[in-house]
């Protein structure tokens, strides 16, 4: 997946170019769009705090069964969700919630072939590289479209939501996880998973570059470079690609550069639907159809360990990679 940031921008720039009847459901609503812009993604946090660190989750596992396959069912349910909805605010918010998930997808499809393809397949130590390249990348997004850092663009607000927000995003995934997975969640745990989430992105905010630094110390001792720090979007990345022409070298080959440079060009949403040969497969969007056709595409050698104190990336030595509502509202979320 990209990451916060750039699939916010992403909402931003759908926001700002779909049509006046569409912009006036969506303008009211804009943080809705941004936080279904991040999918299923908030169902991983789901316990991380201090409290639940250690405590499975069940919305954890169907952040992964979500990713994993389910996809077109998944708004199946969603569209039944929405059109049952009597009360029509709440409808309003979860049409534009769901809105924001379909904008999740179409990023994904797009970037993650690409990210693939520079970090590995995201397991083991590739999973660490895949994190710090998505937040490489989240920065240089920000400069390239909004010309600003993370000092400006506090991010974890994204996620800060409110009990109404966690009301119409409950109404969506309830009813979809009891009859697509097959088990009950309740709805005060999809506004505890949101509040984990922005708990989280909080935390790894690091606009001064101190948690940044002080965890790539730590991982030199533990030799698991970019575990953690890879998380932690820089404020001004010590990157190679981050200089003059940086976009240019960091999307070279991908389709959103061949698409024109707009993260929302005609040429970069084509891929969502999976259904080119030459790229994904026919996949297509059917259940597992996202993620097995994105893996489809080869791998680049993997990338070597990034040196602690310098979260440029190196590639392989075949070439040169180019607080919320609280509990207090619990039971009246349903």
């Amino acid at each position: 997946m990209p990451n916060i940031i750039t699939h916010t921008l992403f909402a931003q720039e759908i926001f700002d170019k779909v049509d006046e009847a569409t912009h006036d459901l969506f303008e009211p609503r804009l943080q809705l769009l941004e936080i279904g812009s991040n999918g299923p993604d908030f169902l991983f946090f789901h316990g991380m705090n201090p409290k639940d660190f250690y405590k499975k989750s069940d919305l954890r596992v169907a952040g992964s069964m979500f990713h994993a396959a389910h996809v077109n069912d998944f708004y199946q349910k969603a569209l039944i969700s929405i059109r049952n909805e009597q009360d029509e605010d709440i409808k309003k918010d979860m049409m534009t919630y769901v809105c924001g998930h379909l904008c999740h997808w179409a990023l994904d499809a797009t970037s993650h072939p690409y990210v693939f393809y520079r970090t590995g397949p995201c397991k083991g130590k590739s999973a660490w590289y895949h994190h710090r390249f998505e937040s490489l990348l989240d920065a240089i997004m920000l400069k390239v479209k909004r010309e600003c850092t993370i000092e400006d663009f506090k991010f974890y607000e994204v996620c800060d939501v409110t009990k109404e927000q966690a009301r119409a995003i409950a109404r969506i995934y309830v009813v979809a996880i009891r009859q697509i997975l097959g088990f009950d969640i309740k709805p005060h745990q999809i506004l505890e998973s949101l509040n984990d989430w922005h708990f989280i992105e909080t935390l790894f905010y690091d606009a001064s570059g101190d948690k940044l630094k002080a965890l790539q110390t730590l991982e030199t001792f533990t030799k698991a470079y970019n575990s953690l720090s890879g998380y932690i979007v820089p404020n001004h990345p010590d990157d190679p690609y981050a200089g003059a022409g940086g976009a240019e070298k960091v999307l070279q080959g991908h389709p959103v550069r061949r698409a024109g440079g707009l993260l929302c060009d005609a040429g970069a949403l084509g891929h969502a639907g999976l259904r080119l040969p030459g790229h994904h497969g026919r996949g297509g969007l059917r259940p597992g159809g996202l993620h097995r056709a994105v893996r489809r595409r080869p791998h680049a050698p993997p990338l070597h360990r990034l040196s602690p104190g310098r979260p440029h990336l190196r590639v392989g030595p075949a070439g040169r990679a180019a607080g919320g509502a609280g509990a207090a509202g619990r039971e009246r979320l349903t």
